[in-house]
């Protein structure tokens, strides 16, 4: 028999997971790393630094970036996803769930920080202090706390690189992509650098419980136990 459609399977176990014991840490790191990036003048100091040699000239490029660092994840899940079914293939139906999940839990976590921050991007204003807290508006077009671009990403290589732990190529491949989607969020200034670290902490932590959970449901149950005669 083929597959279930785990696309929701331990969702609740995951999110429970992502903020016990030693995860609790990472949304408080979330909000200290921003305090001290903000306060210290990192963030001016590495939006300054940017937009000097970066001048934005590249207005199509940068949208073709944007969209494909929103994209790419999503493409990735639903084609795994379709061969996962198609193939009757369990574990790839599995990875496939694993990322998607991962993606709408921590999309939806990402979209309420920003509209309760309200952070104008770095391309708007000059100051990083500069946030509309428990605004929820939208009045800067974008809200940037903390970067989706980077929770997402990051959200979809932690997914995978747990539910494919034993496969070693699989974690240098997905956090390589990630990586470079932070990164071009960063250099192109659609965001403060501490945007980039809180999503990153984010999607770790998020991606990696889904990941962990799914797993679990992926691998065949063990034979029942023999009792003896």
């Amino acid at each position: 028999m083929g597959p279930r459609f785990p696309l929701f399977h331990g969702l609740r176990s995951s999110l429970v997971s992502a903020l016990r014991g030693w995860n609790a840490l990472f949304p408080l790191l979330m909000v200290v790393s921003t305090i001290v990036f903000v306060a210290s003048g990192v963030d001016r100091a590495v939006r300054d630094a940017i937009l000097g040699p970066i001048p934005f000239v590249w207005n199509d490029e940068r949208e073709l970036v944007f969209r494909a660092g929103e994209a790419w994840h999503v493409a990735l899940g639903i084609w795994l996803l379709l061969i996962g079914l198609v193939w009757r293939d369990r574990e790839l139906t599995g990875a496939a769930c694993a990322l998607l999940q991962a993606l709408i839990v921590c999309g939806l976590i990402t979209l309420f920080l920003k509209y309760a921050t309200g952070r104008p991007p770095p391309s708007r204003v000059p100051d990083a202090a500069d946030w509309k807290l428990l605004g929820f508006t939208r009045a800067d077009l974008r809200v940037m706390w903390p970067s989706g671009h980077t929770s997402s990403a990051c959200a979809a290589a932690a997914s995978l690189s747990v539910f494919y732990a034993g496969k070693r190529w699989v974690a240098p491949l997905v956090w390589a992509v990630a990586l470079t989607v932070a990164a071009s969020m960063l250099l192109l200034s659609f965001h403060w650098f501490s945007d980039i670290v809180a999503g990153a902490l984010l999607g770790f932590t998020i991606g990696r419980s889904v990941g962990k959970t799914l797993r679990a449901w992926a691998d065949p149950a063990p034979p029942p136990a023999i009792s003896p005669a």
